[in-house]
């Protein structure tokens, strides 16, 4: 059976309550307090997860348990602990961001995607380019800054990965019906660009989707 520390609902319903008074009922300072609270919640949630994996020996149960607990996939709860493990393990900065309300839990994911190739002390020094830079920004960018972090900390590793990606490139075709189909392809940056300028002289006036 799953068993998770937890803590006072109404208490924190108090606490909350007593920090969005006066604030209007369709006010946009609610929407935003409601937002922070949330993401205030989601670090709970994560420090519990990371605290009953770390409990645990057999990672297989623990996203079993936590699967069956939260109703959601397996795969989607080993997602979930791999990310908590990650914060509070590797990502202390952007855990304090999550607790602070300055980022959700979905923005936290695009910090631990692209540090998830480095070493932890690689990844800390990622996580402390970027610390204090987080609140206000969109997830991607969010990603773009920190890959580029990743970049500055690690060139030698993003240069050789970068590589490795160029020779993984292909191209795909995809049938579809009413005579339509779909062309997929996994290029490096340049030639993309290129190949799609190319395609959007030929087709003046098809519809665009950037």
């Amino acid at each position: 059976m799953v068993t998770f520390r937890c803590f006072s609902v109404h208490s924190y319903d108090s606490v909350f309550r007593g920090r969005i008074v006066g604030m209007g009922e369709n006010s946009i300072e609610r929407l935003v307090e409601l937002e922070r609270e949330i993401a205030r919640l989601q670090a709970l949630q994560v420090r519990a997860l990371a605290e009953y994996s770390a409990s645990r020996d057999d990672a297989a149960d623990v996203a079993s348990e936590v699967a069956l607990a939260l109703a959601i996939s397996e795969n989607t709860a080993r997602i979930k602990i791999g990310l908590a493990r990650d914060l509070v393990t590797r990502l202390p900065e952007t855990l304090g961001a999550l607790s602070r309300g300055e980022i959700d839990l979905h923005k936290t994911s695009k910090m631990s995607e692209p540090t998830s190739v480095l070493s932890d002390s690689m990844a800390g020094e990622v996580d402390a380019l970027v610390a204090g830079r987080l609140a206000g920004r969109d997830a991607s960018s969010i990603r773009r800054m920190v890959n580029r972090a990743v970049q500055k900390v690690d060139p030698e590793g993003a240069a050789a990965r970068a590589e490795a990606r160029r020779r993984e490139r292909r191209v795909e075709l995809r049938h579809a019906d009413e005579a339509m189909a779909t062309l997929t392809t996994d290029l490096p940056a340049e030639v993309a660009s290129a190949a799609y300028a190319r395609i959007d002289r030929c087709a003046p006036g098809a519809p665009q989707r950037r």
